[in-house]
């Protein structure tokens, strides 16, 4: 059985362990733009990170067995060590990755907009792969609805999230250590929490499709252009706890890498246009209308 506490670096300072994520803020030298409870909206447009709290220090994990339960029955292949889970191991499992008297369980970001980030958060059910999956864990917990949503606006999310992260280890004695529903670090090392098969597989994806070897027309001449467009989304899916990101989302993103000017008529139509045309690597369509990027990379 593997020993969760000791795999997520628990400090020893165990009943020290108080602050808050506006102090996590702060020290990962963010400026704190506002709070919300869970489920509000959030009042930024813009990029940025969010940190979610808890009201109050807990020695052990508020979870739901009933919230488990349904997750359960939405993901009825879900394993705990390769194993065939039960409500009892799989809420054994998480509570194992609790840290005693810690407020912040998770931090997350935002490329282009925390306010539509944090909202698809909310909107995932526990269990479903989109459009929000990460930090899914947040949502087997009894006190899910008396969370406390901050955030920080910031041109370079990436690196805020590495930077909070970092803070957050570096005060439990640093090491491989994450806030329970964080499952990565910002660089891809993962929590070995050995769940698998957590989220459900959609029956109306369609298959990704391949990247052609050929580029006619204008591709051949932007063939480099094309390849860092690539690039840049397969970093953005693959950075996501759920492993793809919606095209509308990516669009935003590639806009504000100048890598894809957006249209401002009809936002997500260049890069439609490339996904149409199976330009785009790990691409899947779902109900043939939503366009999604799927992580294809190791």
């Amino acid at each position: 059985m593997m020993a969760g506490a000791s795999l997520n670096g628990r400090s020893k300072r165990r009943g020290e362990l108080k602050f808050s994520a506006s102090d996590l803020l702060l020290g990962a030298h963010l400026m704190p733009a506002g709070e919300v409870t869970w489920g509000e909206r959030v009042a930024s447009r813009t990029a940025g990170v969010y940190v979610i709290e808890t009201p109050e220090s807990l020695s052990t994990a508020p979870l739901d067995r009933s919230a488990i339960a349904a997750w359960m029955a939405r993901s009825p292949s879900i394993l705990v060590d390769g194993e065939p889970a039960s409500v009892a191991v799989l809420a054994e499992r998480l509570g194992s990755f609790w840290i005693p008297n810690e407020r912040v369980v998770y931090v997350g970001l935002a490329g282009t907009s925390v306010a539509r980030r944090v909202d698809q958060f909310y909107r995932t059910p526990l269990g479903d792969p989109r459009p929000h999956a990460g930090g899914h864990w947040l949502k087997a917990l009894a006190s899910l609805a008396r969370l406390r949503v901050w955030w920080a606006e910031s041109d370079d999310p990436d690196g805020a999230e590495a930077a909070l992260l970092d803070a957050f280890a570096s005060r439990h004695g640093g090491g491989l250590v994450l806030p329970f529903a964080n499952r990565q670090t910002a660089t891809g090392a993962r929590k070995p929490h050995g769940i698998s098969r957590s989220t459900a597989s959609s029956p109306n994806e369609r298959p990704a499709v391949e990247r052609r070897t050929s580029m006619p027309g204008e591709f051949v001449r932007a063939g480099s252009r094309l390849e860092g467009i690539n690039a840049a989304l397969q970093r953005l899916a693959c950075g996501d706890p759920a492993g793809e990101v919606s095209a509308v989302d990516a669009a935003r993103e590639l806009d504000r890498l100048g890598l894809l000017k957006d249209s401002r008529q009809r936002p997500g139509l260049p890069l439609r246009k490339l996904l149409r045309d199976d330009r785009i690597e790990s691409a899947w369509q779902k109900d043939g209308r939503w366009w999604f990027i799927r992580c294809g990379r190791s």
